[in-house]
């Protein structure tokens, strides 16, 4: 009986949850790597565009402006995420960017998304969500300062400005490493989403994502230098710690005394 009353001691601490609400974005693909400018990833010269605005350059020998993601074109992009240990994630939206050449207004209209337990392209299932339903809420510039897309050699460019794309859905998430597919609809017809791009520009590897095309997914990696990319999006919500309180910390530490006393007066 002492031992199953110390069992039931460790799993009262165990079980215990300290809930941490963090409204708002609780993850941004930006932090994947250590040389991204927040928030999105994408500005590798602020105030290096048109008019003083931010810019994204694309510099050689790299040459993917962006990624299709366009659901009329049936493509879709895919990136991954963690859930730390001790962490639960509560999802309540996401956030997507995208440029479509020449436009003067956001032109985004629909976005889908799917979260899966695995890589899509080896053995992942999905979740959450489908390829068809609207989940868009919003959509707008980002920034205060307008953000460009365009090439090392077109400082004054201003044909690319990038927007986001806002969805609403709500899914919890235990530790683990998941991945998120999405693809938009715009007005415009075209788009396309830019990679994550290092401060300064430069042909680097930035990530992992997965580009759908042609019924298949494939690795999203630069058309001329093989660069691999990771791709801009942040995820909204809380979250909640799985962390001892006092109380529980207390109780297994009289459960363990007292068994290990017990112990010793029976040797």
């Amino acid at each position: 009986m002492r031992r199953v009353g110390l069992a039931a001691s460790v799993a009262v601490l165990l079980m215990v949850v300290s809930r941490v609400a963090s409204g708002g974005v609780i993850y941004d693909n930006a932090s994947s790597l250590g040389t991204l400018i927040a928030p999105y990833g994408i500005v590798t010269n602020p105030g290096g565009g048109a008019g003083g605005a931010d810019a994204s350059f694309l510099v050689s020998p790299d040459g993917s402006t962006g990624w299709n993601a366009n659901s009329l074109n049936l493509n879709r992009l895919a990136d991954d995420f963690t859930v730390p240990v001790g962490s639960r994630w509560i999802l309540t939206g996401a956030r997507f960017l995208a440029f479509t050449t020449g436009a003067t207004s956001p032109t985004l209209t629909e976005a889908n998304l799917r979260i899966w337990n695995g890589n899509p392209m080896s053995g992942g299932t999905v979740l959450f969500g489908d390829t068809s339903t609207n989940r868009q809420t919003a959509v707008g510039w980002v920034g205060s300062t307008p953000i460009y897309r365009g090439s090392s050699t077109s400082a004054s460019t201003s044909t690319r400005r990038v927007q986001y794309s806002e969805s609403a859905f709500s899914v919890t998430l235990d530790p683990g490493t998941y991945w998120i597919d999405f693809q938009m609809t715009s007005s415009a017809f075209s788009l396309f989403v830019p990679p994550l791009s290092v401060s300064g520009g430069g042909s680097v590897v930035t990530g992992n994502a997965l580009h759908f095309s042609n019924d298949s997914w494939s690795a999203a990696v630069d058309i001329l230098s093989g660069r691999a990319k990771g791709m801009p999006f942040q995820i909204l919500g809380s979250t909640e710690q799985v962390v001892p309180e006092p109380s529980s910390v207390v109780l297994t530490a009289l459960g363990v005394a007292g068994f290990v006393l017990l112990r010793r007066r029976r040797k």
